[in-house]
Formats: C-alpha cells, structure tokens, sequence
C-alpha cells in the first residue's frame, strides 16, 4: 500500500512530454500518486533510490532520434531500480517565442537535445542562422526564453506557452509526422510496484559479455534463439574501462519467469554477467500519428495513441 504523500518523479520543470508521460501513467494505472517536476534524470533515479520517490518517468526512446542514452547509462548503473511499466506518447514540438518576438529573427533556439535533433530538418531550413542552445528540458528551455529580453525561441509541447508567458509561432515543426517517444516507470527494486494492464510482457536486462569482449555477443544471443526468445532490442554502451569494450542492453519478448525466457536467462548468466532490469506489459502499439502541421500551419496528418 502507498504512503502519503507519494510522488512520481519526471523530468520538470512543469510543461515537459515527461509530465504529460507521468500524466497518463498516473490515470491509466489509478495511483494515488503525487506528480514532482525534478531538474535532471539523475534526480530521479537517486529518488527511487532512496526511497523519497515511489517511482520515477524516464525517456526511453524516440522513434526520430533513437534511444536516450543518458537514461540507459543511468539505468545501468541504477542496481536498485526496476522498471515496471512503458509509457507511449505521441510529441508534437512547436517553436514557442516571447509576444512580439519574430519567428523568423530569432537568433537562438532552445530545448533539449532530443528535442532540437528531432527538429533538425525545419532548423535547417528556416533558421540557418539561429544558434542551438541545449536545455536540460524542452520546459526550463521556455522557461529560460520567457525569462530573457533577446529574440530568443523554444521547441517544446504547445501547452508549455501558456505557462510560461510565450506564444506558438509554429506547430508541428518535428521531422516526420510520426513522431513517438517512449517512457520507462522506475520503481525502487524491493517495491511490489504496479504495472499497466495492457500488451504481452517484455524484459529487459544488462549484458556483460566475458571480459567486455563484443566478440562474445553472438554466442550470448544464440542463447536466446535457441529458446525461442524474440530479441526486440539491442543497444550498446561504452563500459567505460578500455576502449572497444561494452554492455548491451536487450529487450526481449516475455516475462523473466516464464519457462523458456527463465531458462535462456539462467544460461546467459552461466556465461555472461547479466541484470535483470524488469519484465512490464508492453505498451498497445499506436493506431496512428500524433496531429502534426507543417511549418506553414498547413495540417499534415492526425491520430492517437492508445495505450
């Protein structure tokens, strides 16, 4: 049972896709839950952690730019974390400036660093010129432009305008219309933590192959084939020892305990250093893309996710 208060930590301030991620968490799996807008993921997961958090919203990945590797950095080194549950939302960046401000003379533009690679194209072509300015957030990005004097512009979510004194001066400026990212829920690792009821279980776990060889992965995910386990992900990270030596991170198809999975995974553990990070009900796949306009206000497509 939670104690009050308790609070789900995402990537603040008030106005990032993460909050609107911890949103539908919170309302699909009917938690008596607290929101906390927090300065960096790091935060968060110190917070689960330590217990001051009963859970924790992380970007996973973007179906534009591809996986953030600062989350699977911290997750791998996050021994007492779970994930518990994956959170699907559709992003739809919008160039958000000052009142009065011209979209076209803006010099600097900034978000983070997600955010302006999943706009790169419409930078490039309509503002060649403006600087790109990492932000820790797409919020304390248009936090940081409301705060400011200069011809200055954010890419965030369009609801972030009105709580921080700007205005949309183009929506929809994203590459391509389909544009999804996905969260992970943490939870701390000796928590029974609910997850979402929705699609068929996923794992994912960290692999250690001997003496960080990379040689030693395709024997590693000959273990999986051989139990029939569908890999649905893999990517590698830097072990930060030597140079040409990794950890990998896999996602496979099923939950840890059932019978094939569980056998696959106590033989990779013969071999290899393994973590299981957690097995959590895949997220519905979307029906369509999010609502999108090109840079012109011309509307390109529309849609909803449903999970």
């Amino acid at each position: 049972m939670l104690t009050q208060p308790a609070y789900l930590g995402y990537l603040g301030p008030e106005g990032t896709f993460s909050e609107e991620a911890a949103q539908r968490y919170v309302t699909e799996a009917r938690l008596p839950l607290t929101l906390r807008g927090l300065a960096t993921c790091r935060e968060i997961v110190a917070g689960v952690t330590a217990g001051t958090l009963a859970a924790g919203v992380l970007p996973w990945e973007n179906s534009l730019e591809g996986p953030v590797t600062p989350t699977l950095d911290l997750l791998f080194q996050a021994e007492g974390c779970t994930i518990s549950a994956e959170v699907v939302i559709p992003v739809v960046h919008s160039l958000l400036v000052r009142l009065g401000t011209p979209w076209d003379e803006v010099e600097e533009v900034h978000s983070h660093p997600q955010a302006l690679g999943q706009c790169r194209r419409f930078l490039e072509t309509y503002l060649p010129g403006a600087a790109q300015v990492p932000a820790a957030s797409t919020a304390a990005a248009a936090r940081a432009v409301a705060a400011g004097d200069r011809p200055w512009a954010a890419i965030g979510p369009v609801w972030a305008a009105a709580r921080y004194g700007l205005q949309p001066a183009r929506i929809g400026i994203q590459d391509e219309p389909g544009n999804w990212t996905r969260f992970v829920i943490l939870a701390g690792r000796s928590s029974k933590w609910p997850g979402l009821p929705a699609g068929p279980a996923k794992t994912a776990v960290v692999l250690v192959p001997p003496a960080y060889r990379a040689a030693a992965l395709p024997t590693c995910l000959g273990i999986l084939a051989e139990h029939g386990v569908p890999l649905l992900k893999l990517e590698s990270r830097p072990a930060r020892r030597r140079l040409g030596e990794y950890v990998y991170l896999l996602e496979v198809a099923g939950h840890a305990e059932s019978p094939s999975l569980a056998q696959a995974l106590a033989e990779l553990r013969r071999r290899a250093g393994l973590r299981i990070l957690g097995s959590y009900a895949a997220c519905c796949h979307p029906d369509a893309v999010p609502a999108s306009l090109g840079p012109e206000g011309r509307a390109l497509t529309g849609g909803r996710a449903v999970c």
